[in-house]
């Protein structure tokens, strides 16, 4: 398949852009919602496109203001405001490195959860869950988190210093389940689309990932926390998108049998990346939503 020069993809872009815009302006419901939860299928699809073609056009240093010019439209300030970062083609691997599941488009929010007073609303992960199940979004998973890290630092993404700034601030909420237990993990943990992997028995101890990788069944454990395509790449993205090295906490034997579920979390200080797989499931934290496509 020959590949498109940067010109025609751009004048795609352009095209791609200038429909969606002339689309949404005409929709008869167009201002009359405040909110992204507000809004019928039909004018949120809308919305996405519109999004994820500005931004690819923005990311390639073109204003769009300078390609299409300014129309005398209403104004629909929460749905075409930069609320969202648009990412392409994610895709999930096995432990042998076949693609598993892939999504077209993913939709991460910008920013973490604030409450009405202003302030970083936390919550434990199953409260996440349900927060966002009733608005129509999906927790993150700890490999789709991983997925979107990967890509936003190979795009050299603004929108990455913000999650950084969340990681060190406080913990990011991930909807991936260890049952030391049942030696599982279980990820999308509250949603009918559950990917549970079986016999997966994540060792105890706490340690950098880069030191544990030349074993089998750490190497395996890892995996089967990202379900990446290449685990010693995620070690290298991982600490070159965050500043610090990852690093894994587990649980202790002793505690395992008296509380074998833990929820995942993610979160960073001045030297490590933390993929937390020890506390508690009543432990709170921040969180950002995805939109799947």
């Amino acid at each position: 398949m020959r590949t498109l020069d940067l010109d025609t993809r751009l004048e795609q872009l352009t095209g791609q852009y200038a429909a969606a815009r002339d689309t949404l302006t005409a929709h008869p419901q167009f201002a009359e919602y405040r909110t992204l939860d507000e809004v019928p299928a039909d004018l949120g699809l809308l919305i996405r496109d519109y999004e994820t073609a500005s931004q690819a056009l923005q990311q390639k240093g073109i204003p769009v203001a300078s390609i299409v010019p300014q129309r005398n439209i209403k104004v629909f300030p929460d749905a075409l405001e930069a609320d969202q970062i648009v990412i392409p083609n994610i895709t999930f691997y096995d432990a042998h490195g076949t693609p598993w599941r892939t999504y077209g488009r993913v939709f991460l929010d910008r920013n973490a959860v604030k409450n009405e007073a202003g302030k970083y609303q936390t919550l434990n992960q199953q409260e996440w869950i349900d927060y966002w199940n009733q608005r129509g979004r999906v927790l993150p998973s700890l490999p789709l988190w991983y997925a979107m890290l990967e890509r936003l630092h190979d795009e050299q993404h603004p929108g990455l210093d913000g999650i950084v700034k969340d990681l060190k601030e406080s913990w990011l909420a991930t909807s991936t389940q260890v049952d030391y237990g049942q030696s599982t993990v279980k990820h999308d943990s509250g949603f009918p689309e559950l990917q549970t992997i079986s016999g997966c028995s994540i060792p105890e101890g706490n340690h950098w990932l880069k030191d544990i990788l030349t074993q089998n069944q750490w190497r395996t454990a890892i995996q089967s926390l990202l379900l990446c395509k290449d685990v010693d790449k995620a070690v290298s993205v991982l600490r070159e998108a965050v500043g610090v090295p990852p690093y894994i906490w587990t649980a202790s034997q002793k505690t395992r049998k008296t509380h074998p579920q833990r929820a995942v979390w993610l979160g960073a200080d001045t030297g490590r990346l933390y993929l937390l797989c020890y506390y508690y499931l009543s432990y709170r934290g921040r969180s950002r939503s995805v939109a799947l496509q």
